[in-house]
């Protein structure tokens, strides 16, 4: 949908729909120009192809539209992370998947993950994505747990090596960022996980 496009009136019980449209504007715009700030109500309307005061029926400002972005982004990375655990193998390689599926989600989609961990609006994050930040780090949690209830690992902590692990790869996913161009050797990642997570 391209910021010219022009909105055909939603019929009766389409508000749903259109809610949908103005996440997905406001996201699109984000990831093309790597700055929250570019998401205004005013270029979220125009990339939807609405009036910028139908945005109102649905979210009270700028700030619940970038909210439920995020909010969307944590079900996305929960849905990678669950997908990668159940993947199959052992619990190590299950680990591992579920690493490289964080990281890679984080890589391609720098923006929008910055915002997932970063402050909202007044300044604070929302108990809702808080709760969605610490599922997320759950994932982890289970998988260490497990690597260490089959020997895989050796923590006697899985909660503190998982938070560690979680640390490291939110490191690695910035630094992704920060430095594009750096020359990673293969299996750093890898390496870095087995480390973190104890594994045998």
């Amino acid at each position: 949908m391209t910021s010219t496009s022009t909105r055909q009136r939603n019929r009766r019980g389409d508000g749903a729909r259109l809610r949908a449209d103005l996440v997905a504007a406001a996201r699109s715009i984000l990831e093309e120009s790597g700055e929250d700030s570019a998401v205004t109500l005013r270029a979220v309307a125009r990339r939807a192809g609405v009036a910028a005061p139908s945005i109102y029926a649905h979210f009270a400002d700028r700030d619940a539209v970038l909210l439920e972005v995020v909010r969307e982004s944590f079900q996305d990375l929960d849905a990678r992370l669950e997908s990668a655990w159940e993947s199959g193998g052992g619990s190590a390689d299950r680990l591992l998947a579920i690493c490289a599926a964080y990281t890679d989600f984080a890589v391609r989609h720098p923006h929008r993950y910055r915002l997932m961990f970063g402050r909202h609006g007044t300044g604070r994050q929302p108990a809702p994505l808080r709760t969605s930040a610490t599922q997320a780090i759950g994932v982890l949690v289970d998988a260490v747990g497990a690597c260490a209830a089959d020997g895989s690992s050796a923590s006697s902590n899985p909660e503190h090596d998982a938070v560690a692990l979680w640390a490291g790869l939110h490191g690695f996913a910035g630094l992704h960022s920060a430095v594009p161009g750096f020359p990673w050797p293969e299996g750093v990642l890898e390496e870095l996980a087995r480390r973190l997570a104890r594994l045998r």
